[in-house]
């Protein structure tokens, strides 16, 4: 079974993971090495090489190759989840120590994924009014205007994909159209936070305004 040194430090918990079967000078010089108090180091590795008498670049070999340092934060404070990082040398150590955040990475990535989606939004809603005012459909190719003819008739996702990509999902002619309607304002896209299409969309406004398209 692996060592386990615990320790508990602010609002931090971290664990030595130190292989098996290794002698008591090698398990030694690890925990030497991960030594931490009062927010610090105990010994650097200068003080450990001479005490052993190995030079540094084989001390760094020796813990990386036989250990590696569990942290563990407190809950974040948005989704509730624990953080754990694990590290193999001290410079990633004070890495993840400096660059912690009461928020997790994927709840911060999540406000940006919000608020970027939001302005896309402001974006659209202006494109869309724009586009009603100025009747950009006039302007349209007409395999453009087939194309938003074809999400305004078939609506569903699996029959658009059927009817306007003819089974041709894969299709950068149709997906290069769907775009620059989607950025004229003419139809939205919905998605997954991992960006997989759930539907196609017109707006009520410019449903309205082709009706005589129809």
């Amino acid at each position: 079974m692996p060592i386990f040194v615990y320790t508990r430090q602010n609002k931090m918990e971290y664990n030595i993971h130190i292989t098996d079967d290794i002698d008591k000078i090698t398990t030694s010089i690890i925990e030497k090495y991960w030594e931490y108090n009062n927010g610090e180091f105990s010994n650097t590795n200068l003080k450990i090489s001479k005490h052993f008498d190995i030079n540094i670049t084989l001390l760094i070999q020796i813990v990386k190759s036989y250990s590696y340092c569990e942290i563990i934060f407190d809950k974040c404070k948005k989704c509730n989840q624990v953080r754990k990082y694990s590290v193999k040398t001290r410079v990633n150590f004070e890495y993840v120590i400096n660059n912690f955040n009461r928020i997790c990475n994927v709840c911060n990535e999540y406000k940006v994924l919000l608020n970027e989606k939001d302005k896309l939004y402001k974006v659209n809603q202006y494109n869309t009014e724009y586009a009603i005012q100025n009747k950009v459909w006039k302007e349209l190719l007409p395999i453009e205007l087939e194309v938003l003819k074809g999400i305004i008739k078939y609506k569903r996702r699996d029959l658009i994909y059927k009817y306007v990509f003819k089974n041709d999902t894969y299709n950068t002619t149709i997906w290069n159209i769907i775009n620059h309607l989607e950025y004229l304002g003419l139809i939205f896209i919905k998605r997954t936070n991992e960006g997989k299409i759930l539907s196609f969309n017109v707006y009520k406004k410019v449903i309205i305004s082709l009706n005589d398209l129809f």
